[in-house]
């Protein structure tokens, strides 16, 4: 045998090798559903199958279940956990949809964790630990808000409109339209309002550049110091999503009130809770 062929021979060999190696990898990640964890409580909030006429109240320590809606009164908030290392903060008058929650597992390791959130209205905030392989994603009816290691928050402000505010790390917004799908990186301490213009019936007359009906437009800009300090109460509570030993506490008796003010937890101990099967 030549040593062309023997080559060739030994390419073939590798190859059938490495795929081998990969299928036997891949066989072994998996996706194990899992659910979210309410970690403190303020009000009146109701979670449930959407289309249920009554839903129950959301207790400290209840599972939030994945396909389940979270509803917000007025002057109530809900702080949940989806996994280790994450936190979603549901604000008043708002209405959410859990609509994934997954750990990413090979064998018994968690390799990364993802969940999806469908924010029907209102506002809900996020905060990742950037040290954790996590993936969430808020999808609204103009966009969809994806982010890995950071804290943002995305508010659903009327039919046509969705504003996305960064403090850390940064965002991928996406908007699809009949055009094609546009994405804008939201970086920190920047605004992104994205609004799809819907029609009012009848045939519009518009200038070249003008957009149409359901057609995306995104206007980046900085976001105002007040709409930052939301969002940098929700990072200090842990601590800062790089600075903290422990990102996240884990004592669900503790009242909303003191988990989103710092310094009344400013001396107490963070405890890491325990990966959720």
């Amino acid at each position: 045998m030549n040593s062309r062929h023997l080559c060739q021979l030994i390419a073939v060999r590798i190859a059938a090798l490495t795929a081998v190696i990969v299928g036997f990898s891949l066989a072994q990640a998996f996706a194990a559903p899992t659910e979210a964890k309410a970690v403190a409580v303020k009000g009146n909030v109701k979670s449930g199958p959407p289309a249920a006429p009554v839903l129950p109240q959301v207790q400290q320590g209840s599972n939030i279940h994945v396909g389940h809606a979270v509803n917000t009164a007025e002057v109530s908030e809900l702080l949940m956990s989806p996994f280790q290392g994450s936190a979603v903060r549901v604000l008043e008058k708002s209405s959410v949809i859990l609509q994934e929650a997954d750990l990413q597992k090979s064998g018994e390791k968690v390799i990364g964790r993802k969940a999806v959130l469908e924010l029907k209205k209102g506002t809900g905030q996020v905060i990742v630990d950037p040290r954790q392989k996590t993936d969430i994603k808020i999808t609204t009816p103009q966009c969809v808000a994806a982010a890995r290691g950071t804290v943002y928050q995305t508010a659903v402000v009327d039919k046509e409109t969705t504003v996305t505010i960064v403090l850390r790390g940064e965002v991928v917004v996406t908007c699809e339209d009949s055009k094609g799908r546009h994405e804008t990186v939201v970086k920190a301490g920047m605004k992104l309002t994205t609004r799809k213009k819907r029609g009012e019936g009848g045939k519009e007359v518009l200038g070249p550049n003008e957009p149409g009906p359901g057609d995306c437009v995104s206007i980046l800009e900085p976001a105002t110091k007040a709409e930052l300090a939301g969002l940098a109460d929700l990072e200090n509570v842990f601590g800062g999503p790089t600075t903290a030993a422990v990102p996240f506490p884990t004592d669900i008796q503790t009242p909303i009130e003191e988990l989103l003010n710092p310094k009344d937890i400013s001396g107490g101990p963070i405890v890491v809770s325990p990966e959720q099967p």
